[in-house]
């Protein structure tokens, strides 16, 4: 329950990444990271006006992502449903230490600090802590998938058209990977979202390693394999990405 402790939540987060976008990675409809009307990220969501503005506002919307896990998912623990999931009842009784943890969560971050300093420089400091972190983990998770040229496993809303490919070149071919050895210090591994996606269970300190031998593989293969040498020509490939999908209502 450490994630818990921190306004996360363990039981969601395996939910959300684990059993769906790990297994359905940019698959409409199926992975929730892509999923969603506000933002336009795969080219079977429905377009509409405001997505002609999406290159510019979701990386405002991106620091913002913390106020809609905390308290967004008070409900979703409640419901026992997430992303439109049903989840396991099962899961029922570590769903109530979640929420306890939430409520002591959002009592020693939120309430606490404001009731004992009640002033705008507390709630600056607190939207700070926020915005800072949301924007660190929402960057890094909207890069890894959407970038020119990323995959899109289904090529039409019906499903019965789709012709199955072997899961883990669908893994190398939604994802990319950024930078190196020392950008995987500080982001835990996740600039190497490639090998992560490939071997989850393997610790990501050896990813630096894995890394030559699996771009290797798909070049000899013919798999595509998106590598960025800086995060900033990872950033600017997904503003182009958001770009293209926020102006064009129909991509082939």
């Amino acid at each position: 329950f450490t994630q818990d402790w921190i306004g996360g939540s363990a039981l969601l987060w395996k939910h959300h990444h684990v059993l769906m976008h790990h297994a359905e990675t940019n698959v409409e409809g199926d992975d929730p990271d892509i999923t969603g009307e506000l933002i336009r990220f795969n080219k079977l969501t429905t377009w509409k006006g405001h997505h002609k503005w999406q290159a510019l506002y979701t990386w405002v919307l991106l620091p913002l992502l913390p106020l809609s896990w905390h308290f967004k998912e008070i409900y979703d623990l409640a419901a026992m449903k997430h992303c439109d999931r049903q989840m396991s009842s099962m899961a029922r009784q570590e769903a109530l230490f979640a929420l306890a943890f939430r409520f002591v969560f959002i009592a020693r971050f939120y309430a606490i600090p404001l009731y004992y300093h009640p002033s705008l420089h507390t709630l600056a400091c607190i939207l700070t802590c926020l915005a800072v972190g949301g924007a660190y983990l929402g960057v890094n998770f909207v890069i890894s998938h959407n970038f020119e040229g990323a995959k899109s496993v289904l090529d039409s809303q019906d499903r019965s058209k789709h012709q199955k490919q072997d899961w883990a070149f669908e893994q190398v071919e939604t994802s990319s990977t950024v930078g190196g050895r020392v950008l995987g210090f500080f982001h835990g591994g996740l600039n190497y979202q490639i090998e992560h996606h490939l071997f989850p269970r393997i610790s990501h300190v050896h990813y630096h390693k894995l890394q030559p031998i699996v771009q290797q593989w798909c070049l000899d293969n013919k798999i595509k394999y998106t590598y960025y040498k800086t995060l900033p020509e990872n950033i600017v490939s997904c503003y182009k990405h958001l770009n293209l999908l926020g102006n064009a209502k129909q991509i082939g």
